[in-house]
């Protein structure tokens, strides 16, 4: 059974991306944003429920829900937002998100 992923506020959201660089320095693993264009609880609800329980949700601001996801490679981001979107059909939900995602980047330490 899983929980989902965690929701947190955009402020946490950042604070936890700065950790991920960290790791991902440290690890050279990889680590995605993806960002959608739609804010709603029906929508909150689904994507916890269709992400990991390691993986960080947060309302960037009216309109938009940003996901960190942790050790990722590009085809399992696109893995997830496909089953996101899947969810949001089954669950009948009217206008289905668009998306944006990048790998999220570590500057180097000099």
């Amino acid at each position: 059974y899983s929980r989902g992923a965690v929701v947190c506020d955009y402020e946490e959201f950042k604070k936890n991306c700065e950790i991920e660089k960290r790791r991902i320095r440290r690890n050279n693993s990889s680590a995605y944003t993806v960002v959608f264009n739609k804010s709603s609880e029906t929508f909150l609800y689904t994507l916890k429920h269709s992400l990991r329980e390691s993986d960080i949700v947060a309302a960037c601001d009216k309109t938009h829900y940003i996901i960190l996801l942790s050790d990722c490679s590009i085809d399992n981001v696109r893995d997830i937002v496909k089953r996101i979107l899947d969810n949001c059909s089954k669950k009948q939900q009217k206008d289905i998100p668009e998306y944006k995602f990048k790998k999220l980047i570590c500057d180097v330490e000099k």
